[in-house]
Parts: C-alpha cells; sequence; structure tokens
C-alpha cells in the first residue's frame, strides 16, 4: 500500500501543477477588468472624498458644521470595514460591491443638494461608510478571479492609481464653485465600475484556466 504521506505529497504536487498552468486569455481578461473596475471605484470615490470639505463650505456651513462630520465619517469608514469582515463570502463579492455603489449614489444626491449640516452629515456619513465596504470587495473580487495569484498584488497599484486621478479630475470638473458636475461625473464612473464588474467570468473560462 502506498503511505498517506507519498499520497499527500502527489495530491500537493498536482495542486501546484493546476496552479502553475497558463490562464486563459479570457480568465486574464477577467482579471484586468475587475482590477480596471477597482481603480474607477477608487478613484471616483477619491474625487468627492478630497473636495467634501469645499463641498460644505460652498454650501454655507461653519467650520465646526463641517469638521464634525468629517471626523464622523472616518468611524462610519471603519463600520464599512467591520460590515465587510462580518459578511465575509456569504453574498459573494460582486453584491455587496454594487450595494456600495447604490448607498453611494444616494450619497452623492444628498451632498449635492444639501441645504443643513444634517443634511450634509448624512451625505457624508453614507458615502464613507459604502466607500469602507466597497474598496474590500473589488479586492477580494480580484484576488477571486486570479488563476494563480500573481496579478491580485496589482490591487495595490490600481487604488494608487485611482487615489491619484481621482482628485485631479475631480478638480477639473469642478467650475465656479459648482460641484454638479462632478457628482454627476462620478455617479457615470460608479455605474460604469458596477457594470463591468458584472461581467464575471463564465465557468468554462474558469475551466480553461
Amino acid at each position: 500500500t502506498m503511505p498517506s504521506s507519498g499520497a499527500d505529497a502527489s495530491d500537493q504536487m498536482r495542486e501546484q501543477s493546476t496552479k502553475n498552468a497558463a490562464a486563459s486569455p479570457s480568465a486574464l481578461i477577467h482579471v484586468w477588468i475587475a482590477l480596471i473596475c477597482t481603480c474607477i471605484y477608487f478613484g471616483a470615490a477619491s474625487a468627492i472624498w478630497s473636495f467634501l470639505e469645499r463641498m460644505g463650505s460652498t454650501g454655507g456651513l461653519s467650520q465646526v458644521d463641517i469638521g464634525n462630520p468629517l471626523a464622523l465619517t472616518l468611524v462610519f469608514a471603519s463600520l464599512g470595514s467591520l460590515v465587510t469582515g462580518w459578511l465575509g463570502s456569504s453574498y459573494g463579492n460582486v453584491k455587496p460591491f454594487l450595494l456600495s455603489i447604490f448607498v453611494l449614489i444616494i450619497s452623492l444626491a444628498l451632498l449635492a443638494t444639501f441645504e443643513t449640516t444634517q443634511s450634509f452629515s448624512v451625505g457624508a456619513c453614507l458615502f464613507s461608510f459604502s466607500f469602507g465596504v466597497g474598496v474590500p470587495f473589488a479586492v477580494a473580487e480580484v484576488a477571486k478571479r486570479d488563476p494563480d495569484g500573481r496579478f491580485v498584488m496589482l490591487s495595490v497599484t490600481a487604488i494608487g492609481v485611482g487615489a491619484m486621478v481621482g482628485p485631479v479630475i475631480g478638480g477639473a470638473l469642478i467650475s465656479d464653485q459648482n460641484y454638479n458636475l462632478l457628482c454627476i461625473s462620478v455617479f457615470i464612473m460608479m455605474m460604469v465600475s458596477g457594470s463591468l464588474m458584472c461581467l464575471k467570468p463564465t465557468e468554462n473560462d474558469k475551466d480553461e484556466s
């Protein structure tokens, strides 16, 4: 009879061979799509985050009325991350990611039309909460689609590019202290990111990889 350790070693070699197998072009495309979605999502969110204080100031709020909600947003961003850990993979990665986009769009509507400190606070906190939920699930989806673990590290690059480009684009979209074009553009970017993320690999793609 074959020793159990020998059988385990054979299984490990077979598993390693499978991991080292060349991934299909279609599977790699879906990995890059997830990376692009992550970049767009983070860039769009960064464009809003960078100008939250100025949006409040332009709306007539005092520095105290702006500062307190912005401090509270950090708590809600942490809550979003905790929710991510609590949900885990119970609902996959795409559905929670799309839900975060939906909540973020609601926050955009509030931030674009607020007239009171309360509405600004709710919009800012919802924005931070959804942001805290969306990014981890986007990165998790990249890791899930990654056929051999080579591309998941590019999530950091995707987030970094988004963080750099987002505020630049946001600044270019602001004219005469009007943030409507910025909010509309971020809405479109979020819709694009969510739509692309729905293009999940088929079972055939997974079998080929």
